[in-house]
């Protein structure tokens, strides 16, 4: 019996913005990495393009950003404060960082007061300092 997006424990927000996106069934690579993940295991995925592996990264560490209090914070407050993004992906091409960035605001749609910045080199840094204000991922 092959599992569904429901039977991980994720967050309601999560689960939305899944149904919303039309997922309801993980990639195998999915179904093996977020209960690891989700369990607190590092891991080493490897496998093709296109098999699920930015999902199966983010959905556990949105998850956990899900469960902290601090989101529920208003944005307008988070400006005003020195804050840190809580999530830092790392990205070894520019393409790559913008598809994971797309990635992650899809799936935070739903979580209330999340704020996703993608920094990358050969940018103007007074535009990267703005992004981050504020950002949890």
């Amino acid at each position: 019996m092959s599992k569904t997006f429901a039977d991980f424990s994720l967050d309601d927000s999560l689960q939305q913005a899944l149904e919303t996106l039309g997922f309801t069934t993980p990639t195998p690579v999915q179904e093996q990495s977020i209960p690891a993940a989700m369990e607190g295991k590092d891991l080493l995925v490897s496998s093709q393009t296109g098999s699920g592996k930015t999902a199966a990264f983010l959905l556990p560490t949105l998850n956990a950003l899900a469960g902290q209090d601090d989101t529920l914070v208003p944005f307008k407050d988070r400006m005003k404060a020195v804050t840190q993004p809580n999530i830092l992906v790392i990205s070894p091409t520019r393409e790559l960082a913008q598809q994971v960035c797309q990635d992650a605001i899809a799936l935070v749609r739903h979580m209330k007061g999340v704020r996703v910045a993608a920094i990358m080199g050969g940018m103007p840094f007074g535009k990267q300092i703005q992004q981050l204000k504020g950002a949890q991922v």
